[in-house]
């Protein structure tokens, strides 16, 4: 708390993301700095491997395709520096595909869920809801906006 303090006396202390959305990282709060990195550094690689399967079934890729689609993921420079630095962009993308997947499934109201908590941690994502209203896609649109919502009055 006092690191925290002395960091918002620094001048650090603009807005990130809503405070409900640090009590996804609370796990990681019991580990000491280098085991809270490893454990999130593996939770990486975990969504990098949901992102690769439901990327795969989404796109309906045979075996070799699906081989690609893994190396491409791995060798792309935003998805490692991703990594290296604990950013949240490959828990994200793994969100959107499946909520892709739940679209193409006929669950509008999970892929709107899924969406509506992607867009909670990277906000620019809250696009994809406007998207969604214009086009009439109302359960997609009301699944995000009910995330969205609990999230700002858990907040």
């Amino acid at each position: 708390d006092q690191e925290l303090m002395a960091a918002m006396a620094k001048g650090n202390a603009g807005f990130v993301n809503l405070p409900i959305v640090a009590w996804l990282f609370l796990p990681f709060g019991y580990f000491s700095g280098t085991q809270a990195g490893r454990a999130f550094f593996l939770s990486g690689l975990f969504a990098i491997a949901l992102a690769w399967y439901g990327g795969t079934l989404w796109a309906r890729m045979n075996q070799r395709q699906s081989v690609l689609w893994l190396c491409l993921l791995m060798c792309s420079g935003p998805m490692l520096y991703s990594l290296k630095i604990g950013n949240t962009a490959h828990h994200v993308l793994a969100m959107i595909i499946w909520g892709l997947i739940a679209l193409r499934a006929s669950r509008p109201w999970l892929a709107g869920a899924l969406l509506g908590l992607a867009a909670l941690i990277k906000l620019p994502l809250l696009l994809v809801g406007v998207y969604f209203l214009l086009r009439g896609r109302w359960k997609v649109a009301m699944g995000g906006g009910i995330v969205c919502a609990l999230a700002v009055t858990a907040s």
